[in-house]
């Protein structure tokens, strides 16, 4: 019955997702694809290949080589040597990628909610589902040069998805294990947004083993986690030392804005463009013109962290009586962190909601779904 189910959800996934973007397969190059992909000699000889995992290349002057991302660099690479510069290539790639991020985002919420959880099957679907064809995607699936976002999406959901059957298995633990690892490490060399699973994992840890049982919480964090956070530490000490700085020669001398005014930017951004586009997808727009924050006491900056507050508690409130939603809950906020603490010359894109977006599918799925029965069975919500 269970692989029927599967089967049945991967056919939907990839229905839905074929007849929604299938249409993008006419766009060309536009903005930094030219600088990233059609500009860039480094994908179009195979003797350079081996330049895009080498250290040394990250000196390069041009814009496109500033940045260490060599994984989706390779992709790109594979993408020029089976089909030049035809953007259909490209964007099936992309397609694809996003495909790919549906199924993952389907099993791990079937393994996240364990077999206990009520219609864990229909809630899992309908979350993959939305995040498949929300609009908000479009930017992410249709702008080629986001697959970084879409490779870094992949990697982390593979990792997470791994770490949490490796701590759960008996048998293939290691292995499990060993693979959620490399899944890492793959996410870290396609986008820096990838350093955000050990943060994901650890309150994973503290939300579904914490509150139950101390000493195995922190046996865990030292059998399991440590490694993750290791090898996001010896990540950033590297790219700093590669770049001169962390974000590399795209970043810039002096911040943008200061961290303070950027934290209050952000949160507006995130109640008033980036919840209210999830729950009212209209005005989408590859460049949205967003005003910096003023004071604390600006309204919309006020509510907005008067909100994020509410939410934050919520999902403490709700740690013991649903640990799946206090953790999607806190999965949206940590999915957002870099561009909150990092001072960016763009302060808005739609991409950067990619990943924040499961948790906008999980939660609207669970409240579609338990509505019919939560009267009729109160423990409904308890997992």
């Amino acid at each position: 019955m269970d692989n029927k189910i599967n089967i049945f959800s991967i056919f939907a996934i990839i229905l839905l997702g074929v007849i929604i973007y299938s249409n993008a397969l006419k766009g060309p190059f536009v903005y930094d694809d030219f600088h990233s992909i059609t500009d860039n000699p480094y994908i179009k000889q195979p003797s350079l290949l081996s330049s895009l995992f080498d250290l040394s290349y990250v000196t390069h002057p041009s814009q496109a080589r500033s940045i260490y991302r060599p994984v989706l660099m390779f992709t790109f690479f594979l993408n020029y040597a089976f089909g030049s510069f035809n953007p259909i290539g490209y964007h099936l790639v992309n397609i694809f990628l996003h495909i790919m991020n549906g199924f993952l985002v389907f099993f791990l919420i079937k393994e996240l909610l364990g077999p206990a959880y009520i219609f864990r099957e229909r809630i899992a679907l309908f979350s993959a589902l939305i995040f498949i064809s929300h609009p908000v995607q479009t930017e992410t699936v249709n702008y080629i040069i986001c697959r970084s976002e879409l490779l870094a999406g992949f990697f982390l959901l593979l990792s997470f998805s791994l770490y949490i059957k490796a701590v759960r298995s008996t048998k293939e633990r290691y292995s499990f294990y060993r693979a959620s690892l490399i899944a890492f490490g793959l996410g870290l060399l396609s986008k820096e947004t990838a350093l955000m699973l050990p943060l994901i994992i650890f309150f994973y840890e503290c939300l579904f083993i914490g509150w139950k049982n101390f000493k195995e919480f922190l046996w865990r964090l030292k059998r399991y986690y440590s490694f993750f956070a290791v090898m996001a530490v010896i990540y950033i000490l590297l790219r700093t030392f590669l770049l001169g700085n962390f974000l590399g020669k795209l970043s810039i001398s002096s911040p943008v804005r200061p961290l303070f005014i950027n934290l209050l930017t952000q949160a507006k951004v995130c109640v008033f463009y980036y919840l209210r586009l999830l729950f009212f997808p209209f005005g989408l727009s590859i460049d949205h013109y967003v005003p910096v924050a003023k004071p604390i006491f600006e309204f919309p900056v006020l509510m907005s962290i008067i909100l994020i507050i509410i939410l934050l508690a919520s999902a403490f409130i709700l740690r013991r009586k649903n640990k799946a939603v206090s953790f999607f809950i806190l999965w949206f906020f940590i999915n957002l962190i870099p561009t909150g603490i990092i001072p960016l010359h763009i302060i808005m894109n739609e991409h950067r909601l990619y990943l924040s977006t499961v948790s906008f599918g999980f939660l609207v799925s669970l409240a579609l779904i338990s509505a019919p029965v939560l009267k009729k069975n109160r423990n409904f919500l308890v997992s």
